[in-house]
């Protein structure tokens, strides 16, 4: 797994839909699974630590979880 070391979302409008839970778990996969292997289960392998919010980007901090086994 070759683990990406950063991206980005590009947002067409800055709205509250930004912030909407769905969408947020749609963002955490979509800059995750820049991997090859297209992981189901990135929210195991990853948490997101921090969200800035832009007006045209929202930028996310990822943590990576080490130890699988903790999360089980």
């Amino acid at each position: 797994l070759e683990r990406p070391k950063s991206g980005y979302y590009y947002a067409a409008t800055h709205s509250g839909q930004t912030r909407n839970e769905k969408r947020f778990k749609l963002l955490f996969d979509a800059v995750l699974r820049q991997d090859i292997d297209g992981l189901s289960n990135i929210d195991k392998l990853a948490v997101v630590a921090n969200v800035y919010e832009y007006p045209l980007v929202t930028w996310m901090t990822i943590k990576w979880i080490d130890n699988y086994l903790s999360v089980l």
